[in-house]
């Protein structure tokens, strides 16, 4: 029974996958189908399920929003993992400095 509410809702909502529930959802291909509707392919990253649907233009919009949104997640985490990353270099640099394993020679 979930599994069934969980398909419908899919149905609505390009977004949600039928099979694991995840929001992870991506749009792979898309074409309008006629004048009113868009055909998408979508595949879920979490459990890799893929479907195809047909949605109106009110539905893509708030997708499209959920996409906006992702990205803006993914590119903020990916500016903390680097950020991260080089300050681990930086006090590393520092630590063979301060040992004196580094030296103006190592730059020529």
């Amino acid at each position: 029974m979930w599994l069934a509410r969980l398909r419908r809702a899919s149905e609505l909502e390009p977004h949600l996958c039928g099979m694991c529930g995840s929001d992870f959802v991506c749009p792979i291909e898309w074409e309008p189908a006629d004048d009113e509707v868009v055909w998408v392919l979508l595949r879920c990253g979490e459990c890799g399920a893929w479907r195809e649907g047909e949605f109106n233009e009110e539905v893509l919009d708030r997708f499209d929003r959920k996409l906006d949104e992702a990205a803006v997640q993914i590119a903020r985490a990916a500016d903390r993992l680097h950020a991260d990353w080089r300050s681990t270099e930086a006090d590393a640099f520092a630590a063979a400095l301060d040992r004196d394993l580094i030296d103006a020679g190592d730059f020529a």
